[in-house]
């Protein structure tokens, strides 16, 4: 497996794994390639965006990217997506895109990741067992209009 920087060709690729994650349980969206190319387009054009790739023979079997932004006390990064195809999960692919983000912010001077995760998924589960807390100050609110 080669972790390595995402590029924009990858987005195609990235939008595939992203339709089979939240499409399938618990999730059980509803995305369809363009609404998840357009979300992941949005991501990319982001300042401060940075992705990570996972790829095995060419095929992207996980992704990161977030995007980096300016705070009073430093430069932090929000993790705005991380997606491991189902078939690869809990074989550290998640865990190796992480290790190739953080290991690129620390060389960008970041000094805080931040990631929003269902209460009580294997996503808060696994950022959990990675070394993010909750931040007990916050709490995510909500309005439909």
């Amino acid at each position: 497996m080669n972790v390595r920087p995402m590029r924009k060709t990858d987005l195609l690729d990235c939008v595939d794994v992203f339709i089979k994650v939240y499409n399938a349980e618990p999730f059980e969206d509803a995305w369809t390639e363009e609404t998840a190319g357009r979300r992941l387009a949005d991501l990319w054009n982001t300042p401060g965006c940075l992705g990570f790739v996972a790829e095995e023979e060419h095929r992207v079997l996980g992704f990161a990217i977030g995007h980096a932004e300016h705070w009073f006390t430093g430069k932090r990064f929000c993790i705005d997506e991380i997606c491991v195809r189902p078939e690869h999960q809990r074989a550290r692919v998640g865990t190796a895109v992480l290790e190739g983000l953080v290991e690129e912010l620390v060389k960008m001077v970041v000094e805080t990741v931040y990631v929003l995760a269902g209460r009580g998924t294997a996503a808060d589960e696994f950022f959990r067992i990675k070394g993010f807390c909750p931040n007990d100050r916050l709490v995510q609110l909500v309005q439909r209009i």
